[in-house]
């Protein structure tokens, strides 16, 4: 993969880019449609789908334990992840700005990261750390915020419609990475 000369900082993606994990989504959803009690709930796509939902007084930690369910089977699922070495590869080899920019949990970047002993990038946005995420450019917000650069000096490496987009409305360089 041919990155543009002008980079000085890369965004990774994490799930589907740097490493692909198996996450059971079924057993999750039917999980969150016992705790929700709503078997007709698809919960597509994911945490849009949690964070949509409406909450009464009687259930006030309703939303915390959905994530929490969320947490656990992303968690689980790092038993089998498969790392893109080529994706890889460029995380490991580059002396650039490195963010992930991820709408999974930190919980599974920091165990990712500690599993395969992996140097911490310079930021980390997670699902955690925003109310709005990819597409949202308020997810991508606080890496403008703190690194200076122009944005074609920005490099986002996606493998989702998300990553297209927030990448485009951000007006930043884009490779789509196909897992």
């Amino acid at each position: 993969m041919e990155l543009p000369r002008n980079i000085k900082c890369i965004i990774f993606d994490l799930d589907g880019t740097l490493a692909n994990f198996p996450i059971d989504y079924e057993s999750m959803r039917k999980e969150l449609r016992t705790l929700f009690d709503d078997k007709d709930q698809k919960f597509k796509p994911l945490i849009d789908s949690i964070n949509n939902l409406s909450f009464d007084s009687k259930t006030p930690n309703i939303l915390k334990r959905a994530l929490s369910v969320v947490d656990k089977y992303e968690l689980n699922s790092l038993d089998g992840v498969k790392l893109n070495k080529e994706i890889m590869d460029i995380y490991s080899g580059t002396e650039l700005t490195k963010i992930i920019l991820t709408r999974n949990s930190s919980r599974l970047v920091n165990s990712f990261l500690e599993k395969f002993d992996l140097v911490k990038p310079q930021m980390i946005l997670s699902r955690d750390d925003v109310v709005e995420l990819k597409p949202s450019i308020e997810h991508i917000q606080p890496v403008f915020k703190k690194f200076k650069f122009d944005r074609e000096e920005y490099l986002l490496i996606g493998d989702s419609v998300h990553d297209k987009l927030i990448a485009q409305s951000s007006k930043i360089n884009y490779i789509e990475y196909g897992s």
